[in-house]
């Protein structure tokens, strides 16, 4: 799975990265999945302020061509819970629905993340640490 460039955290950046009360976190992920379905690298864009969250990884980039806003189901303590919906996975037969799932702990500086795809049985998931970019 390819990194992605500073030129896509530079993408998150112009969202809004520049405004107070934002960050961006930069996650390396691990995974024993072996298809790809969960990516190496997330980046995930926090506004404190309004509690909402963008996330782009390379499977993100690769189906919708940009960052996405995740759907936040809770924040506890600097530990976000994250839902996001991809269609049109490119698959070996045909194409697939992925309903990803993150928790990043700010705190912490750790992401753990989970797919669940559509017609598959396996539900890949991967783990990691995190820090936070200085891109602007």
């Amino acid at each position: 799975m390819k990194k992605l460039s500073l030129a896509a955290i530079g993408v998150i950046a112009v969202c809004g990265a520049a405004n107070a009360g934002e960050k961006i976190y930069d996650c390396e992920l691990s995974s024993n999945e072996k298809y790809g379905w969960i990516p190496d690298q997330m980046i995930f864009l926090v506004n404190e302020d309004d509690q909402s969250v963008t996330v782009a990884d390379p499977i993100i980039h690769n189906t919708v061509g940009g960052p996405i806003s995740a759907t936040v189901r809770s924040v506890k303590d600097g530990k976000y819970k994250l839902k996001w919906t991809l269609r049109n996975l490119k698959a070996r037969r045909g194409s697939l629905t992925g309903n990803y799932q993150a928790t990043l702990d700010t705190t912490k500086g750790y992401v753990r993340a989970r797919a669940n795809l559509s017609g598959l049985d396996n539900r890949p998931s991967g783990q990691g640490a995190c820090k936070i970019s200085n891109a602007k």
